[in-house]
C-alpha cells in the first residue's frame, strides 16, 4: 500500500542544492535503465517526473528552491538522495509589468493556465535502503535513478474545503459526502473511474518506471467517521504493475483535477 502518506486533515510533507537553480538540465526522452547514476541524473529524473505530472509547468518561468530531505532550509545543500523542490511565482517581472502596464507578447504565456495553485512543494525520494557492513553498521545507502517516492505536499484549496465540509458532518452517508464534494467541483468521483484512467499519464510514467499496466483502482471517500476527527479522504488509489517484473507502482490521485499527488514504488 501507499502507507497513506497524505491521508488526514492536511497533505503530509515528504521534505539539489542552490546551484541547480542556475543549471539547464537536458533530460533524455528515454528512461535511465540502470541504477548506476549520480546526483545530476537523479535531479534530472525528478524534474522530468514533475514535467510529466504537471505538463502546464512546461515553457513557463518560476522561482525554484531546493531543500534536503523532508525539511530543512530551502535552497540548502543536498546530495539528491531525498529532496524537495518548491515551485513558486517568478521573481523577475518585465518593466511593463512592474509599471502596472498589461503584459503582452512572450510574457503573456507565463500567465496561461493560471489555475495552477502556487507554491507547489514536490518531494522526491531515491533511497532504497541502507548498505550494512560486517558489523551491521551502516556504511552506505542504496540510491536508485528513478524516484521511489514522490508526493505533492500541498493539497488543493478545493479538497481542503471539501474535507472541512465533510468532517463537520460525521452523520452523513458516503453518498452525501460525495454530493458535497461534487458541489465543490469534484470531477472524478467513483462513478468516473474510466474518465480518470483515460487521463492518467501512464505512457509518460512508463518512460521512467518501465512499461506499466493498471491492475486496480479504488476510490476512498472517508475513514472511520467520528465527531471532531479528520476522517475525510477523497482520493483514488491506483496500483500499476511493471510488466516483466514483480514490481508495482502505487499511485494516489486527487479527484478534483485528476492530479497525481503521490507515487510509491
Amino acid at each position: 500500500m501507499l502507507n497513506y502518506w497524505l491521508l488526514g486533515r492536511t497533505v503530509m510533507a515528504f521534505k539539489t542544492w542552490t546551484a541547480l537553480a542556475c543549471l539547464v538540465l537536458s533530460v533524455s526522452s528515454t528512461a535511465i535503465a540502470s541504477d548506476n547514476c549520480g546526483s545530476l541524473d537523479r535531479a534530472a529524473n525528478a524534474i522530468r517526473l514533475a514535467q510529466i505530472l504537471y505538463p502546464d509547468l512546461k515553457g513557463r518561468e518560476f522561482s525554484l528552491q531546493f531543500s534536503e530531505g523532508t525539511g530543512g532550509p530551502l535552497s540548502g545543500p543536498t546530495d539528491v538522495g531525498s529532496f524537495l523542490i518548491a515551485i513558486d511565482r517568478p521573481q523577475w517581472h518585465s518593466p511593463k509589468q512592474s509599471d502596472g502596464q498589461p503584459n503582452t507578447g512572450a510574457q503573456s504565456s507565463e500567465n496561461k493556465n493560471s489555475e495552477i495553485e502556487l507554491p507547489l512543494y514536490l518531494q522526491f525520494g531515491f533511497i532504497g535502503g541502507a548498505v550494512l557492513g560486517r558489523s551491521e553498521a551502516v556504511i552506505g545507502r542504496k540510491l536508485t535513478c528513478r524516484p521511489l517516492n514522490f508526493s505533492n505536499t500541498r493539497g488543493s484549496k478545493q479538497i481542503h474545503e471539501a474535507w472541512d465540509a465533510i468532517n463537520a458532518h460525521p452523520e452523513w452517508t458516503d453518498e452525501q459526502d460525495l454530493e458535497a464534494a461534487r458541489k465543490m467541483g469534484m470531477r472524478f468521483g467513483p462513478e468516473k473511474k474510466a474518465d480518470l484512467l483515460r487521463i492518467l499519464p501512464l505512457k509518460e510514467l512508463s518512460h521512467i518506471y518501465g512499461p506499466l499496466q493498471i491492475t486496480q483502482a479504488t476510490f476512498k471517500v472517508a475513514g472511520l467517521k467520528e465527531p471532531e476527527t479528520s476522517f475525510a479522504d477523497l482520493h483514488w488509489f491506483i496500483t500499476a504493475k511493471r510488466l516483466g517484473s514483480q514490481k508495482i507502482l502505487q499511485i494516489m490521485v486527487e479527484p478534483f483535477h485528476g492530479q497525481i499527488i503521490a507515487i510509491s514504488q
